[in-house]
């Protein structure tokens, strides 16, 4: 199968969403496939990284240069182009991340097999960083929606959305997955070190819950935090450490001496109540036990290495003394691989892959 991935990729070679799509094409073609994978991007630092790998299965697309009043007209016409080379490629197939919809696109889906990973409630999440851009989206995602081939669902919550149900596609549930080959398990602790958590985001999505970990180093000033891709605001307690942006080389210390994981607990601010985050998946390949505030599409039932707030505004500040019981249980402890394997990347391409060729035939 001749699979196309074309995606508008802003976020950095440092983002757990550059690195998913890297793994996944590299999955693809050890599963017997040809993928290429075609990028508009504006940011310089994926430009770079993407170069540096020297593949030719790879074209990528820049937009950006600072020319005043053509920012916008330039952004459609590198759509326009990379659209075209798709085209030109000729694949079975094309894979797309959910976006905004840009005109030169609709040529593409009226001439290829376009399946859309969706991997938000796009209503909820553009509402809260930009109202001119949802109203544009809301505007305009029915175009892509009505032409698409197929839907690829990461959570379970999400496919049952009105708003992607009334398409009437044929769609599937795939989580995002991790690559378990490429992670080891953290060394054992001595259970009578000091308590570090350990949490990857970013400032910018309130539904992370960063203030609510702030809250939480307040109120246990004798627990350590480390927040990776986190810069500091006004609030700094002593004991939150702020690294900013980093590789996994350069973060994979600080999880090595971490006790446990912090994932999304503020879900609700988008509501959603579930998700598949990636860096959930990362901490368990590490062998991290995790706290998250909210369900996990792999975990229905729950693990007993992790522990589930409810998805509150107020979960943190009302579990304190479940987090201190949890901290108990599992310090000093790993989570077995075997019990996460059906996170693995192998798995859930394989399932992909045959989902892909369903919409062919």
């Amino acid at each position: 199968m001749k699979i196309a991935y074309f995606v508008h990729l802003n976020m950095g070679p440092k983002s757990g969403v550059y690195k998913k799509i890297l793994t996944q094409i590299d999955a693809w073609q050890e599963l017997g496939n040809v993928a290429r994978l075609f990028v508009v991007t504006k940011n310089k630092d994926v430009s770079s990284a993407l170069n540096e790998i020297k593949k030719d299965n790879i074209e990528i697309f820049n937009y950006g240069k600072k020319v005043k009043g053509k920012y916008f007209d330039e952004r459609i016409l590198i759509f326009s182009q990379a659209g075209k080379h798709v085209i030109e490629w000729k694949p079975d197939i094309v894979y797309t991340r959910q976006d905004l919809y840009y005109p030169p696109l609709k040529r593409l889906y009226e001439v290829c097999r376009v399946v859309i990973e969706v991997n938000t409630n796009d209503n909820n999440e553009i509402w809260i960083e930009n109202k001119i851009k949802w109203f544009y989206n809301k505007l305009t995602r029915n175009i892509l929606f009505k032409r698409a081939a197929g839907l690829v669902f990461v959570s379970k919550e999400i496919s049952n959305s009105p708003s992607y149900i009334k398409f009437k596609k044929p769609s599937i549930v795939i989580s995002n997955s991790i690559d378990l080959s490429k992670f080891k398990s953290a060394p054992e602790k001595n259970p009578s070190d000091d308590i570090r958590f350990v949490f990857i985001g970013n400032n910018n999505c309130p539904w992370h819950g960063v203030d609510k970990i702030i809250f939480l180093a307040k109120k246990k000033k004798d627990w350590n935090f480390e927040l990776i891709g986190v810069f500091p605001n006004d609030s700094k307690p002593s004991n939150v450490n702020y690294h900013g942006q980093k590789s996994r080389d350069a973060y994979e210390s600080l999880i090595y001496r971490a006790d446990v994981g912090i994932g999304t607990l503020a879900l609700h601010r988008i509501k959603m109540n579930e998700t598949s985050s990636l860096k959930i998946r990362e901490y368990l390949a590490y062998g991290l036990p995790v706290i998250i505030g909210c369900k996990d599409t792999d975990f229905p039932n729950g693990a007993d290495f992790i522990l589930e707030l409810p998805n509150t505004e107020k979960n943190v500040e009302n579990s304190i003394s479940l987090i201190q019981q949890f901290i108990t249980k599992w310090k000093g402890k790993h989570v077995p691989r075997s019990e996460i394997s059906h996170l693995d990347v192998k798995y859930k391409e394989e399932n992909r892959i045959e989902f892909l060729k369903s919409i062919i035939k």
